[in-house]
């Protein structure tokens, strides 16, 4: 009896310790393959950033002031999507990698390749009014590309790798103790036929995956309310920067909501939200647009009164 309880609790602590790998690999031993993956080719060779944005890059470093070591282990590239992505944390030594889209390139509409460009395999009549304000969408000033880039430094500087593995390890064996000492009061697996052991074992997986996932999104959500915070701090040209970031982010979604008909309707809302179905896994944009107004009208009032 002593003997199986052993084996199953050294199992547990396997499955839990594998299961804190796998989720931590893609954002340290894999973002490399990442990277490969979303890099944005010229011909054959990877686009570099062209010499504007790597301006705007070093005076946000700059500003942010992060640690050397840090700093070194940061890595830009240019992604092929329409979305700034980011993978890695500063604080592991695989580093931390951020792709800023070939648009963060383009100063004017006529830069926009629209002949090549396509969504979803849909080519895109740019004479309608959806089709132009999407155009206008992916133009941005120096103040919202400087935003945009230092929210994505800080979405990397802080530890989450270290914090999504926790949670994970902290869900699966809260659920398993709670599952082992169930057992040990009622003798349940003794009781209980093959069924209804994997009947119940299911139920506590499920339970802890579904406690996993909601505090998962919630700290998804307090990253980005950080994030946009520490960018916020860096000056009000940011502040700005950040209003006009989302409004033009607001702008593309409900474009596209419209441009990509049903595709579209399935993950945005008609104002440029993304669909919220039964996880909310980000703050909505327009939270997140209204929070940098608050702040900019704070910094107002706060001159004015001084």
């Amino acid at each position: 009896m002593a003997s199986n309880t052993f084996r199953s609790q050294a199992i547990a602590a396997v499955v839990v310790s594998v299961t804190a790998v796998i989720k931590a690999i893609p954002e340290t031993l894999g973002i490399n393959k990442y990277k490969e993956f979303f890099q944005f080719y010229d011909a054959t060779k990877p686009k570099p950033i062209d010499n504007d944005t790597n301006e705007l890059l070093e005076e946000t470093l700059f500003k942010i002031n992060l640690d050397p070591q840090l700093e070194s282990r940061l890595e830009m590239f240019v992604n092929y999507g329409q979305d700034i992505i980011h993978k890695g944390s500063l604080h592991m030594k695989s580093g931390a990698i951020i792709g800023l889209p070939i648009f963060f390139s383009y100063k004017e509409l006529s830069d926009i390749h629209t002949a090549h460009l396509k969504l979803k395999n849909k080519s895109i009549d740019w004479n309608t009014e959806n089709g132009q304000k999407f155009s206008n969408s992916i133009i941005m000033s120096n103040k919202a590309k400087k935003f945009a880039i230092a929210r994505e430094i800080h979405y990397v500087a802080d530890h989450n790798i270290a914090i999504e593995c926790g949670l994970l390890v902290f869900n699966m064996s809260a659920v398993y103790c709670a599952y082992f000492a169930m057992d040990g009061l009622y003798r349940l697996n003794q009781k209980m036929k093959l069924f209804g052991k994997v009947f119940l074992a299911s139920s506590f997986y499920l339970m802890a995956l579904g406690s996993y996932l909601f505090m998962y999104d919630i700290y998804q959500r307090r990253r980005d309310r950080h994030a946009d915070s520490k960018a916020a701090k860096l000056g009000k040209d940011y502040i700005e920067g950040g209003i006009e970031f989302y409004n033009l982010l607001l702008q593309r979604n409900a474009a596209l909501y419209a441009l990509l008909g049903e595709d579209g309707k399935k993950i945005y809302t008609p104002f440029g939200n993304t669909k919220i179905s039964v996880r909310m896994k980000s703050l909505p944009i327009t939270a997140r647009r209204d929070f940098m107004k608050e702040i900019l009208a704070k910094e107002s009032e706060e001159k004015l009164q001084s």
